[in-house]
């Protein structure tokens, strides 16, 4: 595996389904650093949360019934981050990014690459997440993170996938 200029360290993602394929449901992710479980993502009806073990929760809510607009509540630290696409109008001249996590300091910019999701700060990369290919498009993902200070965010907009990708159905096409 070749180095990652800046990389802090990589967070990994476990799901795990109810249900046979095809028909299943996600029901909880878990989350490791260095083989060692640092957060889970629970899912209640439409209740999203992620427990960080130590106390630490996160709520996610839904804003809209297409995934474009999330809300994530750190209960810890009395933080609200909104996630949303800027982009509600297409335009091939748009050069804004695919999606934004904004709170009162700060603006994280969200842009896809490849099989990536690059988030980024003033242009300078905080984190990508990755998915992994798996059979049956498992959606399992890994986190790499460059800077430490927005780990639980990472996660939150890994979570937030999840629930487009598994939940929402968002990708999928109606033909």
């Amino acid at each position: 595996m070749r180095k990652i200029k800046g990389l802090k360290y990589c967070i990994n993602s476990t799901n795990s389904f109810k249900g046979i394929p095809f028909f299943r449901k996600l029901s909880l992710v878990t989350f490791t650093k260095e083989n060692e479980k640092i957060a889970e993502f629970k899912r209640k009806k439409n209740l999203y949360s992620i427990d960080f073990g130590n106390s630490e929760k996160i709520k996610l809510s839904l804003k809209d019934r297409h995934g474009e607009e999330f809300k994530i509540s750190d209960l810890k630290e009395n933080q609200s981050w909104s996630f949303f696409n800027p982009n509600k109008n297409f335009s091939i001249f748009s050069k804004s990014p695919d999606y934004l996590i904004e709170s009162k300091n700060v603006k994280i910019e969200l842009k896809s690459r490849n099989s990536s999701l690059i988030y980024s700060i003033d242009k300078k990369v905080v984190g990508r997440i990755e998915e992994k290919k798996m059979f049956f498009g498992n959606g399992t993902y890994r986190i790499d993170v460059f800077d430490d200070n927005y780990e639980k965010i990472l996660i939150s907009a890994c979570c937030i996938e999840l629930i487009r990708y598994h939940i929402l159905k968002v990708y999928e096409t109606g033909d």
